[in-house]
């Protein structure tokens, strides 16, 4: 009996101390649901703490992406009394160009915050601010810009409303652009500015690109295309164009097919060009070199199955092989080779995986693994047929043809720094 009250005792204790911290936690979320919006402390990102998107430059440090100082409109309903709904709602209506019924609906809900209007221009937030408004506030904002408008506009992407970044390099470096540099956390009202990005192209043969592809792409009628400039030497991208383009200022007037990047995002059978890199692995792998003579009758046949040739090229060597881009030459060079190692060798070029080069969306392309190549995959995958790729792909394996079979990534950020230079 003395063991069962010690145990009554102990569950009696727990109970009071449960009962203690309910009550506490109560009182906590009663103060959370009625103190006023403005008497909050926010800790990083509050709505006081406004971090300033990082520029966008060019090589040449030529402004790519920037901001523009604007305010936004919010209010607390809670402050405002019912007597007082009306004259507001025609006021801010009036002023900010807005439905009336919105804005009696939003000031009449039971939320300590809501947004009225976003990005203003300085203009109207003057007039707003006039007005002394009871339950009334205004933030700082910054709403990214595109001075050069299409301008490398699959490369940049763009920012919804909330400054985040949604395509392209906006999308990919948007921790560092919205990064909030500023170490003093006790300013609850402070401008951070993010890290800037300087990109490898050069905005003047970015532009000299996009004129020339939209030309020629518009000529024979193409749905679309897209033009990669690499420097081979060190894998910067310093010009790439697509086709159709798009204005980022005004994403929203734009489908989505628009933001598709070609150079990355569509794939497709390479045929001939693929050749570069299968002669160039069964050179490396030893069975043929630069002077082996190769001879076309139009026509190659393994014994199961025959590829056809553009012509009969007679006696040729690599590079008759390349100028007629012989089928059949390929195909007998590719005897000295077998599957596994060519397999080995297409990897070694990137192909089948990405460039991860800093853009969304990029698709890896296709190369089966030997297993799973069939028996005519032998007369196919050497001449550029069974793979797919995308453009950048072939730009970034064709680095390795002059840097001594160093494959170089491909890569559009050259500089992360602060305003400091840092």
């Amino acid at each position: 009996m003395e063991k069962l009250g010690l145990s009554f005792r102990r569950i009696r204790t727990l109970l009071i101390i449960f009962l203690i911290i309910a009550i506490l936690l109560s009182i906590r979320i009663i103060y959370l649901t009625t103190v006023p919006i403005e008497s909050y402390t926010f800790i990083g990102n509050s709505r006081n703490v406004v971090v300033k998107r990082g520029d966008i430059v060019d090589c040449n440090n030529r402004i790519l992406a920037a901001n523009d100082e604007l305010y936004s409109i919010y209010a607390n309903p809670e402050q405002i009394s019912k007597n007082e709904i009306n004259l507001v709602s025609s006021e801010l209506a009036n002023l900010l160009s807005i439905n009336r019924d919105i804005v009696f609906q939003k000031l009449s809900s039971k939320k300590s915050f809501i947004w009225l209007k976003r990005q203003i221009t300085p203009k109207e937030y003057e007039k707003v601010n006039e007005l002394k408004l009871k339950g009334i506030y205004a933030t700082k904002e910054y709403k990214r810009v595109y001075p050069n408008k299409t301008l490398a506009s699959h490369i940049l992407g763009f920012c919804n409303i909330d400054n985040e970044g949604i395509e392209g390099v906006e999308k990919t470096m948007n921790k560092y652009l919205k990064h909030d540099n500023d170490n003093d956390f006790n300013d609850k009202s402070r401008i951070s500015n993010g890290y800037n990005i300087q990109l490898t192209i050069d905005s003047s043969i970015q532009a000299m690109a996009e004129k020339a592809l939209n030309k020629h792409a518009s000529e024979i009628g193409a749905e679309s295309g897209c033009l990669i400039l690499l420097d081979g030497k060190s894998g910067e991208v310093m010009a790439l164009a697509n086709y159709p383009d798009y204005n980022p200022n005004y994403y929203n007037k734009y489908s989505q097919e628009n933001f598709r990047n070609n150079a990355i995002f569509y794939q497709f059978e390479p045929g001939s060009v693929f050749k570069v890199f299968t002669m160039a692995g069964m050179i490396a792998n030893g069975g043929v070199d630069l002077e082996t003579l190769y001879f076309c009758n139009r026509v190659y046949s393994d014994g199961y199955d025959s590829v056809k040739c553009t012509g009969r090229h007679g006696y040729i060597d690599l590079g008759g092989l390349f100028k007629t881009s012989c089928n059949v030459a390929t195909l007998q060079a590719a005897e000295t080779i077998n599957k596994t190692d060519l397999y080995y060798y297409l990897k070694a070029f990137g192909f089948g995986e990405t460039t991860d080069i800093e853009l969304p969306g990029e698709q890896q392309g296709v190369i089966r693994s030997p297993e799973r190549w069939t028996k005519r995959s032998m007369l196919a995958v050497p001449i550029g047929q069974e793979v797919s790729t995308n453009a950048m792909q072939i730009v970034q394996a064709a680095t390795t043809l002059v840097n001594d079979g160093q494959l170089m990534r491909a890569h559009l950020v050259r500089h992360i720094y602060d305003n400091n230079g840092k």
